[in-house]
């Protein structure tokens, strides 16, 4: 079955994070638009509302005033939705939304069931625990758990793994999304030289491979620096990071690029 595109909506506020699943950007949009004027009234009294894009204006109001506390985020994910499956009267199905903190930003991952995303906060954690927390021993079980608690002692709210579950009626989501490219050629020669100078430049180290087969097939990590900034953690069907906007290659040994 080709991907389908869902729209995940995030409303990050005092109380906590409100996590919707909408069939399209402007499904998300509308109902930015509608906590917007909700809450106007409340939060900004000595303001009068826009006629229109009232819920920009909203937010961009709140994050002048209260920084990255309270926010709304819209993250676009391609699903296979066959692979989810009714959990109450028809057509209720149940998604469970990944969602990882980290101080560069926030992944966000729909997955089929609870241990798919208990799954992947395992594959996070084997992938970091030698760089976060060299001086402790893994545990043989319960590595995500034990993962995330450490760093929760250690950064507080700054970097977490949640999952909540999301009920909707996928029958609603039609958009399709673009398949996938077609994987790259290795570079050579002069366009070899050339991305490892673009590497070197970013001050990527190089990227590894993590457990493949759960979920999502190999995963791949880039190794954290003091001056990388964006997204970290990805995976790929192919060897491309659209974030970045250049390829990469899963032959570490030839774009290894030596610490700065």
């Amino acid at each position: 079955m080709p991907d389908t595109l869902i729209y995940v909506a995030l409303y990050e506020h005092e109380y906590g994070t409100d996590t919707f699943v909408c069939a399209s950007e402007a499904e998300a949009l509308a109902l930015r638009e509608d906590l917007a004027r909700e809450n106007w009234a409340q939060e900004l009294p000595d303001t009068p509302p826009p006629v229109t894009d009232i819920g920009q204006a909203y937010f961009d109001a709140l994050a002048e005033r209260w920084g990255d506390n309270e926010y709304f985020a819209i993250h676009r994910l391609a699903c296979d939705l066959s692979r989810f499956r009714e959990v109450g009267p028809p057509p209720t199905t149940r998604l469970y939304i990944a969602r990882y903190e980290h101080p560069h930003g926030t992944d966000v991952f729909a997955c089929a069931s609870e241990a798919e995303a208990l799954a992947l906060r395992e594959d996070l954690a084997r992938e970091n625990w030698a760089q976060e927390l060299p001086d402790t021993p893994p545990p043989v079980t319960d590595i995500g758990q034990a993962y995330f608690d450490a760093l929760a002692e250690r950064w507080g709210d700054n970097e977490y793994f949640a999952v909540t579950p999301v009920d909707c009626d996928l029958a609603r989501f039609t958009e399709a999304a673009r398949p996938a490219p077609p994987p790259e050629s290795e570079p050579d020669g002069a366009e070899l030289a050339a991305l490892k100078a673009q590497y070197a430049a970013r001050g990527l180290l190089l990227f590894r491979p993590g457990d493949a087969g759960t979920p999502g097939g190999a995963r791949w990590a880039l190794t954290r620096t003091e001056r990388l900034s964006g997204l970290l953690y990805r995976d790929f069907a192919t060897f491309r990071d659209v974030d970045f906007g250049v390829r990469l290659f899963a032959d570490q040994e030839r774009l290894a690029v030596p610490p700065a």
